[in-house]
């Protein structure tokens, strides 16, 4: 029988493999909020495909989008490989887009879990989500005008005529970024021009998985209303404490 541990380090050899040519040092940056024994897979992995990796921890910031502490930013810059760990997202940080432009390739594993390691997308076929996202992404280009529409009630309308759409599938490409796991198209909506209600039944970062629907009502593309039960008013909240006009 196959332990836990050993499901773990499998499942973190995936974005390892999908991301191992050129790669000898691998920075695993992560926070106090995420369990350890993913980190510890994580680094097991790397060692296991002859990588040496470095692990730097700190305290989890506020929220995703912050700036991690300069040591850490560093260690990004002086590896070949970024694997961010945190419980939010660092993406969109100065930190990693200097780390980039340095050539260091990035997988991001935002909120990672023990639970979100070993069950759903982390199990998939990352061979056959690359070929869904690709086509997928190659609708999305061709594409002018999107309708979302759900039996929950979603309705939804936006263009995306001009855009061109990418793949995350686990994959880092120059230029870009990925994310594990992961399995997306994902386009830019043309800007002003969406329309109508979208129904999340599912979970939104920060707020985490949903108790009951988030209903958020768009005009001209821009969020118009926000409505549902507490997670509503907790994202509500969000938007507040760290939004702009925008």
């Amino acid at each position: 029988m196959v332990s836990p541990m050993m499901q773990l380090v499998r499942s973190a050899c995936v974005p390892l493999a999908l991301n191992a040519e050129g790669v000898r040092e691998v920075a695993i940056v992560t926070d106090t909020a995420v369990d350890t024994p993913v980190i510890e897979a994580l680094a097991a992995a790397a060692v296991a495909m002859g990588m040496e990796p470095t692990i730097v921890m700190f305290t989890p910031r506020h929220a995703s989008g912050h700036e991690p502490p300069g040591v850490a930013a560093s260690a990004l810059r002086g590896a070949d490989l970024m694997l961010l760990a945190c419980s939010t997202s660092m993406a969109h940080t100065a930190a990693v887009r200097s780390a980039l432009r340095a050539g260091v390739k990035y997988v991001g594993l935002p909120g990672i879990s023990v639970d979100t390691m070993l069950h759903g997308a982390a199990t998939a076929d990352y061979a056959l989500v690359g070929r869904i996202t690709e086509a997928v992404a190659r609708v999305l280009t061709e594409a002018r005008m999107v309708r979302v529409e759900t039996p929950g009630g979603c309705h939804l309308r936006l263009s995306v005529e001009g855009r061109s759409a990418f793949r995350l599938d686990g994959v880092f490409r120059p230029g870009s970024i990925c994310c594990f796991p992961d399995g997306e198209a994902a386009v830019a909506v043309v800007e002003g021009t969406a329309e109508g209600k979208l129904v999340v039944d599912s979970s939104i970062a920060g707020v985490g998985s949903l108790r009951e629907p988030v209903v958020l009502e768009f005009e001209k593309g821009r969020l118009a209303k926000v409505s549902g039960g507490d997670d509503a008013r907790q994202f509500q909240c969000l938007l507040e404490a760290h939004g702009d006009e925008n």
